[in-house]
């Protein structure tokens, strides 16, 4: 395995193609790779309105809402 850092991204070279675990959530589970890529975040890089999953999340609600309608009391 051979590593390398470009600005926020470190680069994990796996030499071939092997079955790896994956957090990713476009393509969870047990995937196949040649090279997992990982983008450094800081803290500052996540306030609330730039944070991924809450627009992901806000995002899956409202979808569910107009498919489902509105709970009954």
């Amino acid at each position: 395995m051979r590593l390398a850092q470009s600005g926020p991204w470190l680069i994990a070279d796996l030499g071939r193609e092997q079955e790896v675990l994956s957090f990713a959530p476009h393509r969870p589970g047990l995937v196949r790779a040649s090279r997992i890529i990982w983008r450094e975040v800081r803290n500052s890089d996540l306030t609330p309105i730039s944070t991924p999953s809450a627009g992901w999340t806000k995002a899956l609600m409202l979808r569910a809402l107009r498919q489902t309608g509105p709970a009954s009391p």
